[in-house]
């Protein structure tokens, strides 16, 4: 164990916009490099070390990770410390069991993983490296933020912590944990703990690995963190092949619910193309009736005639009472012929021009389909 560790912990403050703050501590390499990703561990304090004076958080558990050659020496870790009258997780601990769906997610935690985040995009962290473990009051906060927001982290280690084995199990089976209790626990029972990992185990999950130290109490966490191999499980897990799982099914949904649209814009356009074919299929049985004639003028009469002689013009005008229709010639004009019946486009044409549309706006569909899908 590294005593002097604690110097390198800087000290910190998370202050809300209402006002509220939060003390944490924060860890980082002294060979952090801007260009490299590094693994990410959140700890979570128990009962005994809350307060506002950013060290109790690291007086037991956390400090026995750290020995010559220990991985957690280029890991990034982030520890928040919880005000003196409040919890990770609101219940009474006296049970190690409780209903998750009657506890709300307290202020303290949702902060805490506010500090999380920030820390995640400020500094260079693998994301698909990032663990939550947590002591006592902490071990709650551990199963609490697994079950809230386990698609953040690759591997949860609660602590003689407490749970909702039913709901928590559901949620925890794809995720690698490891959880520690003593058997002789009478402040925290490690009933929560047995259920959780019988629960697991009896759903197909492989992930979960218990550790409970025989006739031991409440007090185990030096133990817990001074396990080496479990300190080496830890950062060996990765959440990566989850996320690339997580993200098919993802896109999988998405392009269900696309073809789904696309189904429904379908049988719209198919109703909306036979209505139009149903309007052509009327359009063609409307005829215009022929144009009537246009009846000969009558011939003029001797006294309308206007005689024009080659040598002398002489022009005669007949009185306006007698005129009825000026003309200027007798000639007689032939009747215009009646106007063909117009003919609307045929059905077939327009069905068939609406169908090479339509599959083709569908083979372009599937296209989009396939590459939201990843196939």
């Amino acid at each position: 164990m590294d005593n002097g560790i604690f110097e390198k912990f800087r000290k910190e403050t998370y202050v809300a916009e209402d006002g509220y703050t939060m003390p944490y501590r924060l860890y980082i390499p002294d060979d952090y490099d801007c260009g490299e990703e590094y693994p990410l561990v959140f700890f979570l304090h128990g009962a005994g070390e809350r307060g506002d004076d950013n060290e109790k958080q690291l007086a037991i558990g956390i400090r026995h990770m750290f020995w010559e050659g220990s991985p957690a020496y280029n890991s990034i870790i982030v520890a928040p410390q919880c005000a003196c009258d409040k919890r990770w997780v609101d219940i009474d601990w006296d049970y190690g069991v409780f209903n998750r769906k009657q506890v709300k997610e307290t202020r303290e935690l949702q902060t805490a993983m506010t500090i999380l985040k920030e820390v995640m995009e400020f500094c260079n962290v693998d994301r698909d490296r990032v663990y939550v473990t947590g002591i006592s009051m902490g071990g709650y906060g551990t199963f609490d933020a697994l079950a809230r927001h386990g698609s953040w982290f690759a591997a949860g280690v609660p602590v003689c912590g407490g749970c909702d084995p039913e709901t928590d199990a559901k949620a925890n089976r794809r995720i690698p944990l490891w959880m520690f209790h003593g058997s002789a626990d009478t402040t925290v029972p490690p009933v929560g703990s047995r259920l959780m990992y019988a629960k697991i185990r009896s759903m197909g999950g492989d992930k979960v690995r218990y550790t409970e130290y025989s006739g031991m109490n409440h007090g185990i966490w030096d133990n817990a963190y001074s396990d080496r191999e479990m300190v080496q499980w830890m950062f060996a897990q990765s959440r990566y092949e989850r996320r690339i799982q997580a993200e098919k099914r993802a896109k999988q949904k998405k392009a269900a619910a696309v073809a789904g649209g696309i189904g429904v814009a379908a049988v719209a356009a198919a109703v909306i193309a036979g209505t139009i074919v149903k309007k052509n299929k009327k359009s063609s049985q409307v005829t215009l009736a022929p144009m009537q004639p246009i009846a000969a003028l009558p011939e003029t009469t001797a006294a309308e005639k206007t005689v024009v002689e080659k040598t002398e013009v002489t022009v005669q005008t007949v009185p306006v009472q007698a005129v009825q229709t000026p003309v200027a010639a007798t000639a007689e004009i032939k009747p215009i012929k009646p106007i063909k019946t117009l003919k609307a486009p045929k059905a077939d044409k327009t069905k068939a021009m609406l169908d090479k549309a339509t599959a083709r706006a569908v083979d372009m569909t599937v296209q989009v389909i396939r590459r939201l899908a990843g196939i």
